[in-house]
């Protein structure tokens, strides 16, 4: 697994999430947005700047995520089971 990258202020560090895989142990979705122009499952904005202390999460990010135009559409295709 690969951390992502960080920025060090003092002993709390900054979780760097713009561009990275969403990780649901760092980042807390609060929005998703279709975007071509990203992979599905990218963090696209940071809401909110996320927060380790010591190693440990103190506060998650707050992010928007790139979905894959299908899944805002309803799924895989299908007609729902009518």
């Amino acid at each position: 697994m690969q951390v992502p990258p960080q920025r060090t202020r003092g002993p709390q560090t900054a979780i760097e999430s713009l561009g990275e895989p969403f990780d649901p142990r760092l980042h807390d979705a609060v929005q998703t947005a279709e975007d071509s122009g990203h992979p599905p499952n990218m963090v696209i904005e940071e809401l909110q700047r996320g927060y380790r202390f010591r190693g440990r999460l103190l506060r998650p990010a707050l992010v928007r995520v790139s979905v894959d135009t299908a899944e805002m559409r309803g799924g895989s295709g299908s007609d729902g089971g009518v």
